[in-house]
C-alpha cells in the first residue's frame, strides 16, 4: 500500500504544471493524508494483536496455575479424587468454552 501511494504521488508531481497546481496539490495532499492514516492504523491493529496475545497467555498461565494448584491440593490430602476430577472438569470446560472457538476461526 505504501509503494502504491509513492506511486501515485510520483505521478501526481511529474503531471504537476503551472497550469493544473489548483487540482493536483488538493490530490497530494489527500495521498499524503491517507498515507499518514493507513500507517496509524495499521499501528491500532499491531497494538491490539500483542494485546490480544498477552491477554491470552496471562489467561493460559492462570489456568496452569490453576491446574497446580487442584494436583497439590489432591497431593497433599486436602481434596478427594472426586472434587480433583470434577475442578479439573470444570476447568478444562472453561478452557474449551474460552480457547476452543479460536480454533475453529
Amino acid at each position: 500500500m505504501k509503494k502504491n501511494a509513492s506511486v501515485v504521488k510520483a505521478k501526481l508531481v511529474d503531471m504537476l504544471d503551472e497550469t493544473n497546481q489548483a487540482v493536483i496539490w488538493p490530490l497530494i495532499n489527500e495521498n499524503k493524508r491517507i498515507l499518514e492514516q493507513l500507517k496509524q492504523d495499521r499501528g491500532s491493529i499491531k497494538s491490539r494483536e500483542s494485546f490480544e496475545q498477552a491477554k491470552k497467555d496471562v489467561q493460559l498461565q492462570a489456568i496452569q496455575i490453576e491446574r497446580d494448584v487442584i494436583q497439590n491440593l489432591f497431593e497433599q490430602g486436602k481434596i478427594s479424587r472426586d472434587l480433583t476430577r470434577e475442578l479439573r472438569q470444570n476447568l478444562n470446560l472453561y478452557e474449551t468454552y474460552y480457547f476452543g472457538s479460536e480454533e475453529l476461526a
